[in-house]
Order: C-alpha cells, then sequence, then structure tokens
C-alpha cells in the first residue's frame, strides 16, 4: 500500500528546484543616471585640459603677430630711407667760396680723350701771339694753379692780349659793329658724356683768346636748373677770371636730359646786361634736338625780340635732319651763322 502510495505521487515541477551556474558572475548592467555620470567626467577633463593650453596657445599667436607688424613697420621704414638717399635727378657741384684755394692745394687733372679733335688748335696747350694791344702775355695751367712765362713747360693756354674772337672756327661778329661780350651756353647733358672734354677745351681756347677789354660768361645745360661760372654775370677777361674759369670747368659732369630753355633764357638775359651800347653774341652748342622746339624759339622771341643779341648755334657730332632744322632756323633768325661739328671732319 505504501508502495502503491509511492508509486502514484506526482513529481516536482522542473522550475521548482534551483539550479547551479558555472563560472563567474554576469556584471549588472550600468543604469542611465550612472552612464552619464561617466560621460560627463570625460567632457570635464577635456574641457580642463583645453583651458590649461589655451593661455599658451594665444600668447603664441600673439607674439606672432606683433612679429610680423615689427618686420612690416622695419620693412617700410628701410625703404623709406634708401628712397631719402636716392638722388631725384642731377646733382651738381657748386664751388664753395674757398674752392679756389682747396683747388690751387689738391688739383684735379682733365684726362684728354683719345678722339680726334675737331680741328688742328683744339689741344690743351695753345700758344698763341698777341696780334696787337697792350697787355702781358701768360699762360693757364689746366689742372695746376698759377700762372706761367710762354715757353716754361706745363700745359695751359695762353692769356693776355687775344687774338680775336671765335668758337670752333666761327668769328663772334657779323661783320657790323664789333662786339665785346661774349656768352657760352652750352649742352652738357648725358649724351655729351663722351665727347665734353673735346667741348671744355674749346671753350677754353675761346676764352683764351679774349682781350682784357672783352667780357664773357659760360652757362650749361641740362636737366634742371643752368650751371653758372661764379659770380654768375659778365666779367672781364683777365688772367685771374680765365684761371678761375678753369676752376669751374672742371667741376661740371655731364648728366640728366636736354633741356635748353632756363640756359638759354638766362644766357640772352645776362648778353643784355652789358654796358650801354655794347654788343653781344652767344654761342649756343647742342649734340641733338630739344624735347619742345616751340618752347626754344618762344624764348628767344620773348628775350631777343630785336636780334640785338647775335645767337651762333653748333650742332655737335649728331646730325639728325630735325636737328639741324632748328639749330639754322635759330642762326638765321638771330642774326648769327650756324655749324655743324664733328670730330671725324
Amino acid at each position: 500500500m505504501a508502495n502503491e502510495h509511492a508509486s502514484h505521487r506526482r513529481p516536482d515541477p522542473p522550475d521548482s528546484q534551483p539550479r547551479a551556474r558555472s563560472g563567474p558572475p554576469s556584471p549588472a548592467p550600468l543604469s542611465d543616471e550612472h552612464a552619464d555620470g561617466v560621460v560627463h567626467g570625460e567632457n570635464e577633463t577635456f574641457v580642463t585640459a583645453m583651458s590649461r593650453s589655451l593661455p599658451f596657445v594665444i600668447s603664441m599667436f600673439f607674439h606672432l603677430g606683433i612679429a610680423l607688424i615689427f618686420a612690416f613697420v622695419t620693412l617700410l621704414v628701410t625703404q623709406d630711407r634708401v628712397e631719402d638717399l636716392t638722388p631725384s635727378g642731377p646733382v651738381s657741384i657748386v664751388p664753395s667760396e674757398r674752392f679756389r684755394e682747396r683747388h690751387a692745394e689738391a688739383p684735379v687733372e682733365r684726362e684728354a680723350p683719345t678722339e680726334v679733335q675737331a680741328n688742328p688748335h683744339d689741344r690743351p696747350v695753345i700758344p698763341q701771339e698777341p696780334s696787337g694791344g697792350e697787355g702781358e702775355v701768360e699762360t693757364i695751367q689746366i689742372g695746376g694753379p698759377g700762372p706761367q712765362r710762354p715757353g716754361e713747360g706745363g700745359k695751359g693756354l695762353t692769356i693776355g692780349t687775344g687774338t680775336g674772337l671765335g668758337f670752333f672756327g666761327t668769328p663772334a661778329g657779323d661783320g657790323g659793329q664789333p662786339v665785346q661780350n661774349v656768352v657760352y651756353v652750352v649742352d652738357c647733358s648725358g649724351s655729351m658724356h663722351d665727347t665734353f672734354d673735346v667741348v671744355v677745351r674749346e671753350i677754353i681756347v675761346s676764352i683764351g683768346r679774349l682781350d682784357r677789354t672783352k667780357s664773357f660768361h659760360v652757362l650749361f645745360f641740362r636737366s634742371g636748373e643752368p650751371l653758372e661760372n661764379p659770380p654768375k654775370r659778365l666779367m672781364p677777361a683777365t688772367a685771374e677770371n680765365k684761371r678761375d674759369l678753369v676752376d669751374f670747368l672742371q667741376t661740371v659732369i655731364p648728366a640728366g636730359q636736354t633741356d635748353a630753355v632756363p640756359a638759354l633764357r638766362r644766357g640772352l638775359q645776362v648778353a643784355h646786361g652789358g654796358k650801354t651800347g655794347e654788343r653781344s653774341v652767344v654761342y649756343f652748342l647742342t649734340d641733338g634736338a630739344f624735347p619742345d622746339n616751340g618752347a626754344v624759339l618762344r624764348v628767344l622771341a620773348e628775350h631777343n625780340p630785336r636780334r640785338d643779341v647775335i645767337v651762333h648755334t653748333f650742332l655737335f657730332q649728331y646730325r639728325a635732319e630735325h636737328a639741324v632744322a632748328i639749330m639754322q632756323r635759330i642762326a638765321q633768325e638771330n642774326g648769327g651763322a650756324f655749324k655743324y661739328v664733328s670730330l671725324d671732319e
């Protein structure tokens, strides 16, 4: 009976008995609140790192900007200084009050060019015998101080009583009233550089032939104001004044463009500044055409309206048809003569 009861007992349900599990226990899942805390901690770490490095980054960019500004300002200042030191125009050498004394102590030699000269008399030493009149004959040293007697050596030119007026073989007058005042208006632009010594020597020779009764003045033109022989007026053709002229001529350096208008205007004013009744001549020399021929003609019409100053013109070395035409016209309208001068002739 008991066995029958045992055989008829209902078995326990499978879920009613606990089962043992092997291995370590699984971690419990994180709650939403705990996950938000972890993310927030990571953000705080990143912000802290950025806040510590941000001042360094700002300082680096700040100093880099200052360095760039300093470099830019330095570049501008340097360029301004270079521009200030660059001449805007041709540099003129003007003799000081003690020029003659300094020149006598340290003379400057002018080397003679090797080109063929314009005429057989165009050379540093010009011995001339006086044709008449009174006055002692001396020799000017070119590049050295003091007068010398003829035959004592050295290079120079004869001064004192002259043998007549002329420039590159052109007489000063026109066959009428004798000329007392001679004004030279000569091109010294950059294009004259290679042949300028020939012209300078001819000026010295021409003035060296003037006697003491004559007066002279020399002007050079290029860009800007003309260069004038001190004291910028007609001077008697004495030995001392001729030596002073040689000093001045050795300071003139060809440069710049051909602008004859200011020098021609000034030369005509000086030519008209002689004593009442004296006649004047202008020797006008250039090596090419002018930028504005009309301006040159207007100056002549304004300052020599009665044509009482003779104007001889010279075209030197370069012969261009338009340059020949304007120089011929100037000479013809002002009672003078035109001449072309070439080193090859």
